[in-house]
């Protein structure tokens, strides 16, 4: 057994909104105890002084993609080996970041995922979707026009984050498949969007029976699907399907924020990818008629987030960062703490995302009984919510599952 005290520390209380005293306990990857009392220490224990800093939980995010090469997503031009090369190079420096935990919101995983596993290189938790699932025309169908009709679905849609699937059958099949290569829960889109060549960003994808479909098959696996959807019909089409994460909810209103607060639907705004898409999107390829379907919107995204916040709903934290923009990850504390307190920001980015990615307990707290997922900041987040910022300057311990994969105490 391997044990691990943490002495000298100050607790990051979310609730009170300051930092307390505290004496922490590993065992192995688990966190046994935690005192504001001194904990009596033996010669066998791994001490470690925290030296006054700022114990929290490790981060998490809850839609990221670490397996798109590129910005311009129409990727399918790139080999495996590139893009798992270029996900192991990412994943170790969300790490550093600071964030434990990801939710990968659309991407072929399953070989990451499995090296991960075997303990190839530093990643933080994965939590992943598989290819996120579209209909023909939809907002991962990211073929040009003139391609011509594919009899396969599961892959050349154009992307390396998508596949496409059509009908009752169809969809019930693209879920079970993702499952079966390990995905934690399923993505799917369920309106139009600003990055896919296709299609409007008011259009509405997949039919209410399509929906339906697609959430049974994850109910049956005891899981859950999370959904790209911008407009509020097409929200309220989700909601009424069961779905349990809306992603991005750019256009979200008055009466859908209520709907969303009554049925404990969870949403994930994505502020960082929206402000780099605009401003570097030309850099990487991205057309300008695409750029501009986001700029058509930025009004209704602050709305957004004002009717989320006004109404109570249940706010997760994701940044939608990807390829050559990933670096820009932790520019999201910014970006959010324009709207929300520090302690709000936080919380999203550990208790609420936590508890939407059914791990309510086992991370995004640092309690008795949860994973040892642990980072040491130096100096207050609630204070100065650029310290989480950056890439991890300002952290100086940083813990995963009770492994230590920095310390520079």
């Amino acid at each position: 057994m391997s044990t691990t005290l943490l002495i000298n520390g100050k607790l990051l209380d979310l609730n009170k909104q300051i930092l307390s005293p505290i004496s922490i306990l590993i065992n192995n990857n688990i966190i046994e105890v935690v005192s504001n009392k001194e904990i009596k220490a033996d010669k066998k224990m791994n001490i470690i002084d925290i030296k006054g800093k700022t114990l929290m939980p490790g981060l998490i995010d809850a839609h990221i993609h670490v397996a798109s090469p590129s910005i311009n997503l129409m990727t399918d031009k790139y080999p495996e080996t590139f893009i798992g090369i270029q996900a192991e190079k990412h994943l170790e420096k969300i790490l550093a970041r600071g964030f434990t935990s990801i939710r990968d919101a659309g991407g072929e995983l399953y070989g990451i995922a499995e090296a991960v596993k075997a303990g190839l290189f530093q990643s933080p938790r994965l939590f992943y979707s598989g290819r996120a699932i579209s209909q023909t025309g939809g907002h991962g169908d990211f073929r040009h026009a003139n391609a011509p009709f594919m009899p396969c679905g599961c892959c050349n849609s154009g992307s390396v984050l998508s596949r496409i699937a059509d009908g009752i059958t169809e969809v019930r099949k693209a879920v079970r498949d993702e499952f079966r290569k390990g995905a934690t829960q399923i993505k799917i889109m369920a309106s139009g969007g600003v990055a896919s060549p296709n299609d409007s960003i008011w259009d509405l994808q997949y039919s209410a029976e399509e929906l339906a479909a697609i959430v049974e098959e994850a109910h049956a696996k005891h899981s859950y699907v999370m959904a790209h959807v911008f407009s509020p019909e097409g929200i309220v089409r989700c909601i009424n399907a069961g779905i349990r994460s809306i992603e991005h909810g750019f256009m979200l209103d008055k009466p859908t924020a209520k709907l969303m607060r009554k049925k404990g639907v969870y949403l994930v705004p994505t502020l960082t990818i929206t402000e780099v898409f605009e401003h570097r999107g030309k850099e990487f390829g991205v057309s300008e008629s695409n750029i501009e379907k986001l700029r058509s919107i930025k009004v209704a995204i602050i709305e957004s987030l004002k009717h989320a916040q006004a109404h109570k709903v249940k706010m997760g934290f994701g940044s939608d960062v990807f390829g050559n923009v990933i670096d820009e990850q932790s520019r999201e504390f910014l970006l959010r703490s324009q709207y929300q307190n520090p302690a709000e920001v936080i919380r999203s980015a550990t208790e609420i995302n936590a508890e939407l990615m059914q791990q309510k307990g086992k991370i995004g707290v640092i309690a008795e009984g949860a994973f040892a997922d642990i980072i040491a900041v130096d100096g207050n987040p609630l204070k100065n919510i650029a310290l989480l910022a950056g890439q991890g300057e300002s952290i100086d311990l940083i813990m995963k599952d009770g492994k230590i994969y920095k310390n520079t105490l």
